[in-house]
């Protein structure tokens, strides 16, 4: 078996130090079987034959294009004081893929930052984080860490029901399967854009192949290393030069591209032009609106991926063994250009396999998959009853869900396995947990870890059995990878110091990346279950095993299912299967057309407005501080946009003048085909009856008002008894509208005041 990439991802802050190494290892690997395993010198070595597809070049792009423009963008969020940027790149990559059908969609970074480091079933996080709640929102994260948890359904969850900085949520006591439970979505694909350089000769092909998935509605999450010295605050532009982390690596989302970009924008030249268009988790108000631009070839770029996910009721079961995702890619020998696997589960439940989720590692891979229930050798895979083989082909390296053309019915108490064929180029195609570690080991004894990939050995043994994971040159012969290890490997070296020291290389592998996924036959599947639909919208029922579906609308008769259901109103259905008892119901309205997103911009601010709904259809805020005499606007949606009489096009600035007089509003209407109109309403100034900021009601934002917050924090802060403040002043005194009055507010107020007095 020839190992040939261990992959790390982003050496995150907090873990550098388990992550880092001085001494280079070079070391030839011996398995206990005798078969060749090759050569590797840390986790961070890619594989030679890449992991992005070439066919991709195949389809025409334009040269530039944002996701804004068709309303894929969600607002943009601020991370605050927490290391959790990698959350929120990866709820962003969900969110844009939902944000069409569903315009408040709001998934918690809060929920897949905490648990991803779960002590009992994700990555432990004790002795990197003292396991304080709060510290593990300190730890960062990347591709290595979200991708296993998520597609094994830790997550997603709602904002609403985990939302971010509110500890009072955090339930240690909670196990992975309790935690299943409450996904509101399923990850379905994690699909990832790795490479080592970008001068390398796949530049061309990740920048093509990044920019399909990005039309193809998908926010990308990338990391880069941050260091201000790069950023262009004139142009709001960045590019690193080197791929040294002379900052802190920072994971954001690309939500499009501009192929002529300008190369002089950036404070170096990158030599040559274009850039990504980069959304932020920094808050609205930094950046341009939250956006920067960075350039195709900064040399810091090296992890991009993808997300997508599907209703938490498409499914009922998740078979997998593999909770630490893909840490090593393995071949039987050197120059395989194919591989056989196979995982063996037991069925908890008579129920149905309707998917398999699988790992590919190398790009441009045809597979073929069966399933085999009722096995009658546990350490066979293929000795059960055959499926028909379903077939095709993945492009981009990662998990990806395949839809089996007939669906496989499995029963309690019975062993099944999925058992996949890879096929492609010569290289590793078995995707596999690992655990690895260099040691320096003194004449003395005392050893030192040099180098370690972030999955231990005690994680990979917690879960990890015989008869679970198996590999095959031919389908005939299979070999249980649980006894399969990786000997002791010495050599002589020295340390920094030039003290002699042996050098150990262990690697422990684990489970395949091959998962199945089940439906239970007496489920009606709807077509959508968005709780707003666009009226003529067709309604579609379904049941894994084709049975009889009988249905109500609005409490009528029942009557079997043999068409689409139209959309023409409020409309509750009521649905079950024939023969069995169940009744699953799903409420619809009309959706609204709406906006995700109304940016807005002056010479001295930029911002997001956030409104409360009012009325029927009608939607307010109030603009904070004096009154602008105009805003550039920017409408995020998939509808169309009015605003006292002017178009306001999707994703682009709008100039509108604003007038002085202190109680004008601005209107905007929004339309689409099939959906109810709504109204958001902007008030300025004294049309709600006061300023926010001007605690003073003296009728401007000054350093008077910022003076009076310092001192009623500063008392609260002391535990003084202080007479509470009216209602009316704590609404002026919360600068930031975030639902606290403290000195944030106070410096938001002198800075807000000194531009406005520049300006």
């Amino acid at each position: 078996m020839k190992v040939n990439r261990i992959t790390a991802g982003m050496l995150i802050a907090a873990m550098a130090a388990s992550f880092g190494g001085s001494v280079s290892v070079h070391a030839e690997m011996v398995q206990s079987t005798g078969l060749h395993i090759g050569k590797f010198n840390s986790f961070a070595q890619y594989h030679d034959a890449g992991s992005v597809s070439k066919k991709s070049r195949d389809n025409d792009l334009p040269e530039s294009y944002d996701m804004r423009r068709d309303g894929l963008a969600t607002s943009v969020k601020s991370q605050g004081e927490y290391g959790a940027c990698w959350a929120f790149s990866a709820m962003n990559s969900l969110e844009s893929t939902m944000v069409a059908a569903d315009p408040d969609v709001d998934l918690s970074e809060w929920h897949l930052a905490y648990y991803a480091y779960s002590d009992t079933f994700g990555f432990p996080a004790g002795k990197d984080a003292n396991n304080s709640p709060k510290d593990r929102f300190e730890l960062g994260g990347n591709f290595e860490i979200l991708s296993p948890m998520l597609t094994g359904w830790i997550g997603p969850v709602s904002e609403k029901k985990f939302p971010y900085g509110d500890f009072s949520v955090l339930e240690t006591q909670k196990n992975a399967d309790d935690i299943r439970r409450e996904a509101e979505y399923h990850v379905t694909d994690a699909v990832e854009f790795f490479r080592t350089t970008p001068f390398d000769k796949e530049i061309e092909d990740i920048i093509h192949s990044a920019k399909t998935a990005i039309y193809d509605g998908h926010a990308l999450s990338l990391s880069y290393s941050e260091n201000d010295r790069y950023y262009n605050h004139a142009t709001d532009a960045y590019y690193s030069p080197t791929d040294e982390n002379n900052g802190s690596y920072h994971a954001v989302s690309v939500v499009g591209w501009d192929d002529h970009y300008p190369a002089e924008n950036f404070k170096q030249d990158p030599g040559r032009n274009g850039a990504w268009l980069i959304k932020n988790s920094w808050g609205p108000d930094d950046c341009d609106g939250g956006y920067f631009w960075l350039s195709y070839v900064d040399q810091s770029i090296y992890e991009m991926y993808y997300l997508e996910a599907e209703p938490a009721q498409r499914h009922s079961a998740n078979y997998q063994h593999d909770d630490y995702g893909c840490g090593v890619a393995l071949s039987v020998n050197e120059k395989d250009t194919s591989a056989m696997v196979a995982n063996v589960f037991t069925a908890e439940k008579d129920s149905y396999v309707t998917d398999v989720m699988i790992f590919n590692t190398m790009p441009d891979v045809s597979y073929e998959v069966q399933i085999y229930a009722n096995l009658r050798y546990a350490d066979n895979p293929s000795s059960g009853i055959p499926s028909s083989v379903t077939t095709g082909e993945l492009g981009n390296v990662g998990y990806h869900t395949v839809t089996l053309d007939q669906p496989v019915k499995i029963t309690e108490g019975q062993k099944f396995s999925v058992v996949v064929k890879f096929s492609g180029d010569a290289g590793q195609h078995i995707a596999c947990e690992a655990s690895f570690v260099n040691k320096m080991i003194y004449p003395d004894g005392s050893e030192v870890i040099t180098d370690s990939y972030l999955i231990s050995e005690d994680m990979i043994l917690r879960d990890f059995n015989s008869g679970e994971s198996f590999y095959s040159p031919d389908s005939k012969k299979w070999s249980d990878i649980y006894y399969e290890y990786v000997e002791d490997v010495r050599g002589n070296d020295v340390d920094e110091n030039g003290n002699a020291v042996e050098v150990v290389s262990e690697m422990l592998f684990g489970n395949l990346c091959i998962k199945a996924l089940t439906q239970d036959a007496g489920i009606v599947e709807f077509s959508d279950y968005n709780k707003a639909l666009p009226l003529g919208e067709e309604i579609t029922l379904s049941n894994v095993t084709d049975a009889d579906i009988y249905y109500a609308v609005n409490g009528g008769a029942y009557k079997l299912y043999s068409s689409p259901i139209i959309f023409n109103g409020k409309m509750t259905i009521t649905a079950y299967v024939d023969g069995f008892s169940e009744i699953f119901e799903q409420h619809y309205d009309v959706r609204e057309a709406k906006l995700s997103v109304l940016g807005y911009g002056n010479a001295y601010e930029k911002g997001e407005f956030h409104f409360e709904e009012t009325g029927l259809h009608v939607y307010e805020t109030t603009y904070r501080g004096a009154v602008p005499q105009s805003l550039n606007l920017m409408p995020i949606t998939t509808g169309e946009v009015l605003c006292n009489g002017t178009a306001l096009p999707s994703g682009e600035e709008t100039q509108l003048s604003v007038s002085a007089d202190g109680r004008k509003q601005l209107v905007f209407n929004v339309t689409q085909d099939g959906m109810k109109p709504t109204w958001y309403i902007v008030h300025f100034g004294a049309s709600n009856g006061f300023m926010v900021g001007d605690c003073d009601s003296d009728g401007s934002v000054n350093a008077k008002d910022a003076a009076e917050i310092l001192v009623y924090a500063a008392l609260i802060g002391a535990g003084s008894d202080a007479a509470q403040p009216t209602a009316q002043w704590q609404q002026r005194a919360d600068f930031d509208c975030n639902g606290e009055i403290n000195a944030i507010d106070a410096s938001e107020i002198l800075v807000y005041a000194a531009e406005s007095a520049v300006n």
